[in-house]
C-alpha cells in the first residue's frame, strides 16, 4: 500500500500545515464490506447512526416548492454553501 506522504495531491483537496490543524477521516466502503462480517458491522453502524439521530446532515438551505429551484440551482453553482441544498415539494 502506497503511503500517503508519498502520494500527488490532488487539485482543491486542502492539506494540513505542519501543525496539524485538521484531521481527514475517509470510509473505505470497498474495504470494510468485502467480506460477509464486514458486511454485518457496515451495517449495523450505518443503522445505529440512523436510529440514534448520529447521522445528521447539515442543511444549508430549505427552498419551498419548485418555483424556487432556479434560487436552489443558483446557490449550487456559487459553490458558498455548507451543507444540503433541500428543496421541498
Amino acid at each position: 500500500m502506497e503511503r500517503c506522504s508519498r502520494r500527488r495531491p490532488e487539485p482543491g483537496i486542502p492539506r494540513p500545515s505542519s501543525g496539524g490543524g485538521f484531521k481527514i477521516h475517509t470510509y473505505a466502503n470497498i474495504t470494510l464490506t468485502a467480506t460477509p462480517g464486514g458486511r454485518r458491522r457496515s451495517t449495523a453502524f450505518l443503522n445505529a447512526g440512523l436510529a440514534d439521530g448520529g447521522f445528521r446532515p447539515v442543511v444549508a438551505e430549505v427552498f419551498d416548492g419548485l418555483d424556487r429551484i432556479r434560487d436552489a440551482h443558483r446557490l449550487m453553482e456559487s459553490n458558498r454553501h455548507t451543507g444540503k441544498i433541500v428543496v421541498r415539494i
